[in-house]
C-alpha cells in the first residue's frame, strides 16, 4: 500500500508564531517521525508552498489554518499536526487495506 501525504504551507512563519518551526520544517518533522513508525510503509511526501500561486496550492485549503495535512485526499489535520492523529489515520488506512484482502 502506498500512502500519499502532502502538507500545504507558507514558507514564512506568521509574525504571530514566532519560535514555532516552520511549516515546511513540519513537514521534514511528520516526514522523520512516520518513516520510524511505519517503517515498512511505502510513502509519498509533497510538501506545496500555497503562496506559489499554483492551482493546485490553493485547493480546499483557503479558510484553514496551515500547515494543512492531507493524506490520502483526506485532510486529517490543520494548524499544529498531533503526530498521534496522524499516526491513527495512517493505521485505520493499513487495517482497512488488510481486511479488504482476507474477503
Amino acid at each position: 500500500m502506498r500512502i500519499n501525504l502532502k502538507t500545504y504551507g507558507a514558507r514564512m512563519g506568521c509574525s504571530s508564531c514566532v519560535g514555532a518551526p516552520t511549516d515546511y520544517e513540519t513537514f521534514e518533522w511528520l516526514k522523520s517521525a512516520l518513516r520510524r513508525k511505519f517503517p515498512i510503509t511505502r510513502f509519498d511526501f509533497e510538501y506545496i508552498n500555497v503562496e506559489d500561486g499554483t492551482i493546485e496550492s490553493k485547493k480546499d485549503i483557503e479558510n484553514l489554518i496551515l500547515p494543512v495535512v492531507e493524506i490520502n485526499d483526506h485532510i486529517v489535520s490543520e494548524g499544529n499536526p498531533r503526530l498521534k492523529d496522524i499516526v491513527e489515520f495512517i493505521e485505520f488506512l493499513i487495517e482497512s487495506r488488510k481486511e479488504d484482502r482476507s474477503v
